[in-house]
């Protein structure tokens, strides 16, 4: 029978081994790389067609961003060119509309950019981002895959980050349209990761 000194001995270097390895965890956890979330707007999440498909894909994403540390995630919202139309004439504005963010998403930063672009990469905001934290792995998620997620991978790819995406935190046209294009961008060198390897 083991002595009780012993067994408190091996408690307490359980205990302490634990608090090293949270503490180790909490360090590294996703520090080298940068979550980017793209397109969880309204006009996307809110469409009648698609708003109960789209829970599932917001709570992956939520699930993905509490793996990243707080500084590395930047959400990426879209304006647009509208034509404006009042009594002195017709002019182009940008419409924010869409920048109205999906409730259900989980923001935890004030990083948060706006782009008139579809590839979010074009955006000199989210390159000096990148380039004050030294980031060099990126991970893409949110909507739609055949437009904002597909670009910007893309994008990314083309500037030398390596680029990552996590099919379960993606919307798609459908799983068919989603698997094709995921299909092409790893064909690129695009890398794909379960919400399970996060």
């Amino acid at each position: 029978m083991m002595k009780k000194s012993t067994i408190l001995k091996c408690l307490l270097t359980f205990i302490v081994l634990s608090i090293i390895s949270s503490v180790t965890w909490a360090q590294t956890k996703k520090a080298d790389k940068c979550l980017v979330i793209v397109g969880a707007e309204h006009r996307y999440t809110q469409v009648t067609n698609t708003k109960e498909s789209t829970q599932e894909v917001i709570k992956n994403i939520n699930s993905v961003i509490e793996e990243f540390d707080s500084d590395n995630i930047i959400y990426v919202y879209s304006v647009h060119k509208a034509l404006f139309l009042s009594l002195k004439g017709p002019k182009m504005v940008l419409d924010s509309k869409g920048m109205i963010r999906d409730e259900r998403l989980n923001v935890i930063n004030d990083n948060i950019i706006t782009k008139e672009e579809v590839n979010a990469f074009e955006n000199e905001d989210l390159i000096h981002f990148l380039q004050r934290n030294n980031t060099k792995d990126i991970v893409v998620v949110g909507f739609m895959a055949d437009y904002y997620v597909q670009e910007s991978l893309l994008g990314g790819n083309e500037l030398a980050y390596n680029m990552y995406f996590i099919p379960e935190a993606i919307m798609g046209k459908s799983e068919k349209q989603k698997d094709k294009i995921f299909g092409k961008l790893m064909k690129k060198g695009i890398n794909k990761l379960s919400i399970n390897e996060i």
